[in-house]
């Protein structure tokens, strides 16, 4: 009966399973060990961008006891940075994620004992898991002088923290995604950060001129929402008219554009990077 067992086709599909999770939970484990100097050098990082907004913020007090007339107006002061901020984290760990395979000729895939897709998806959770708990830990940095301030933290906060996570997972998915197709990590950050902070821009400021539709296929666009879904505004754009130019200056997608726009991004950028990855081969 136990050799009956032994050769069972479900006994044998259930080890399959657990090997392919076991293998997965290596691969994330292993990324967490390989990267700790990061998550300790990038929370430095926030640390500094944290120390730099409450001197600002306490300057402006000093000047101006009203210069924050409210909490949600206080707490934008800590947001000033956090979109450069995030792209900085989606770079630092999505660039290099899959092109260290093709760049270095790891082992992983000229002898695999282990298969791309488990590979990509433990890597995958590694990066949001580190860059999750770095924003996490702005956060709750940003908590402290706060609520020493005004004794509340408002449920807007933390609808900005699900945006910046979100935001987050949307620039690691389209950092991973140029990983997976140029042949040095260098490059994938170099084309990265000139889209989000060049090219994205200028292609905004050129549509604004042309046409009074939201900019909601600018993946850099999402990140407004994350300061501005504190004191949500009333008209999320203004009008313009300068010598007969009329110009469109939109400042922030709504809730719910916001929420799908980014998963849409997400969905897609990681649907190619896997597939690109998947079926990328060792150039010679």
């Amino acid at each position: 009966m136990q050799k009956s067992e032994l050769i069972n086709p479900s006994n044998d599909k259930e080890f399959r399973y657990q090997r392919r999770f076991s293998q997965i939970i290596d691969t994330l484990i292993f990324d967490l060990q390989m990267n700790w100097r990061k998550i300790l050098i990038l929370s430095s990082v926030a640390v500094v961008i944290f120390a730099l907004s409450l001197l600002l913020g306490v300057w402006q007090i000093n000047r101006n006891s009203q210069a924050f007339p409210t909490v949600e107006a206080y707490i934008q002061n800590y947001f000033s940075f956090i979109s450069l901020f995030i792209l900085i984290l989606a770079v630092s760990y999505g660039s290099n994620m899959l092109v260290v395979d093709f760049q270095e000729r790891t082992g992983n895939l000229l002898f695999p004992k282990i298969s791309k897709s488990r590979l990509f998806i433990g890597r995958y959770l590694s990066g949001l898991i580190q860059g999750g708990i770095i924003l996490v830990f702005y956060y709750w940095l940003v908590v402290i002088p706060v609520f020493l301030e005004f004794d509340v933290i408002p449920l807007s906060f933390w609808k900005s923290l699900g945006f910046a996570v979100l935001y987050y997972i949307a620039l690691l998915s389209f950092s991973i995604f140029f990983s997976s197709i140029v042949k040095r990590s260098s490059g994938a950050v170099i084309t990265t950060l000139l889209l989000i902070i060049i090219a994205f821009p200028i292609i905004n400021s050129i549509f604004s001129l042309s046409t009074s539709v939201e900019p909601l296929f600018l993946l850099d666009y999402y990140g407004n929402i994350i300061s501005n879904i504190l004191n949500m505004p009333d008209q999320r754009f203004i009008k313009l008219d300068i010598e007969g130019l009329t110009i469109y200056t939109w400042f922030t997608p709504s809730e719910s554009a916001a929420l799908i726009g980014l998963i849409i991004y997400i969905f897609i950028f990681t649907i190619i990077a896997y597939l690109i990855y998947r079926f990328r081969q060792i150039e010679d």
